[in-house]
Parts: structure tokens; C-alpha cells; sequence
């Protein structure tokens, strides 16, 4: 449990410093395209769900060959954000402490909404630079826009609201019943109808709590939450 606790103690911290980071340099003459190689299915995911899953790692100057290279079925994003979403700049924050320079990451928060996803024309040297594993072209490329605030829910709550649903999430019973799923995933089994069920709802409890709780931080800038 106190692992669950101290991940989300640096989800919402990170998130926090994003949302500073960016109101920060707000006015500054900064670029919002970014570019990043991914697998065929990201862009069916993002299709579907209109969010990004996970924190997102894109890069500003363009996209980095090696990764293509270590994936198959690969297409290339062209990430447009508005001024307004929430980031690090690892180049930057670094400076010269940048263990990967040549990255010049931009990272973007989970659950960011996605506005759209348009394939558009991909250049017949980016057909003979960026093939994947098995010597393969990209299927496509594709320009995401993304748009500020998060895909779901109101995240407006009040620090005792949210405390009933830390307490559940965190619990020893509830992490030990997660142990259990992730492991089965790891073995690539599946999971039974109760299983699911509860995996699915813990991890909806734990966004809602990530996202309120950042929210309560950012209005108070205090470290009482988590």
C-alpha cells in the first residue's frame, strides 16, 4: 500500500508541476507541434476513447528514427496542441544535466482530450527513414489535436469529498486484489467477469481521485492532499 500511496503522491505532483510549468511560460513564443512514433493501434485507441492514456512522450525537433526501429506497425503523429494543455519541457527544466539531449522530450498529461485524428500526407523520405523492425514503412501518418482539461468527469470536489474514495483505493485488501489482476495480465491470461470488474473499477476510482486531487492542489497550492 504505501507503494500505491507514494505513485500517486508522484502523479499528482507531476501534474502539478506541469500545470505551473505551463502558466509560466505561457507567453512565450514556445512550439505546440511535437512528434512522436507509435504503434498502428494507438491511433484506433485514440479513435475510440478521444484520450490519451498514459503520460505522453513527444519530441519537439521532429520524430527519433531509433524508435522506429523497435516497434512494427508503426505510424507517425504530428501532436498539435493548444496553448492551454499542461507540460514539460525536459530540455529546458535539464539544461545541461539532459541525459538525452537528442529527445528534447515535451511530456504531456494522461486523460488529455484528444479533439481529433486526421491522417495526412506522409513524404516518401519519411517511407524510407522510419521503417520499423521488420524493414516495414509506416502505415500512416496522422496530426492529433489536443485540447486542454480532461476527458470525463467535473473535477471539482472538496479535500473531504475525495478522502473516502483515497481510503478504498489504497486499502491493503484492494492493492493486494490488483496485485493479482496485474499479474495475470503479465502472464497475458485473462481475467475473469470478477476480476475485470473490479480491476476496471478500481482504476476508474483512482483517476477520479488523481484528478480531484490535483485540482484541490492547484486552488490551494498546498501539500495537504496525498
Amino acid at each position: 500500500t504505501d507503494h500505491v500511496k507514494s505513485y500517486i503522491y508522484l502523479i499528482v505532483n507531476i501534474l502539478f508541476a506541469m500545470e505551473k510549468y505551463k502558466n509560466a511560460n505561457k507567453n512565450e513564443n514556445r512550439k505546440l507541434i511535437t512528434y512522436r512514433i507509435d504503434r498502428a493501434s494507438a491511433v484506433d485507441h485514440m479513435k475510440h476513447n478521444k484520450f490519451v492514456q498514459g503520460f505522453y512522450s513527444t519530441c519537439k525537433w521532429g520524430f527519433l528514427e531509433e524508435y522506429a526501429h523497435s516497434k512494427e506497425n508503426i505510424v507517425l503523429l504530428e501532436i498539435h496542441r493548444d496553448e492551454n494543455v499542461p507540460y514539460l519541457d525536459f530540455e529546458k527544466i535539464f539544461e545541461s544535466f539532459y541525459a538525452k539531449p537528442q529527445e528534447a522530450e515535451i511530456l504531456l498529461p494522461f486523460h488529455t482530450r484528444i479533439k481529433s485524428v486526421n491522417k495526412i500526407q506522409m513524404s516518401n523520405e519519411e517511407k524510407e527513414k522510419y521503417v520499423d523492425k521488420n524493414g516495414n514503412p509506416p502505415i500512416g501518418k496522422y496530426a492529433v489535436t489536443l485540447v486542454s482539461g480532461y476527458n470525463d468527469e467535473d473535477t471539482d470536489a472538496s479535500y473531504n469529498d475525495i478522502q473516502d474514495v483515497y481510503n478504498e483505493i489504497t486499502s491493503e485488501e484492494a492493492v493486494a486484489y490488483i496485485k493479482k489482476c496485474i499479474n495475470i495480465l503479465i502472464k497475458k491470461e485473462v481475467l475473469s467477469d470478477e476480476d475485470k470488474k473490479f480491476y476496471c473499477e478500481w482504476k476508474k476510482k483512482f483517476h477520479s481521485y488523481i484528478k480531484k486531487a490535483l485540482n484541490i492542489k492547484l486552488k490551494t497550492s498546498s501539500n495537504e492532499i496525498v
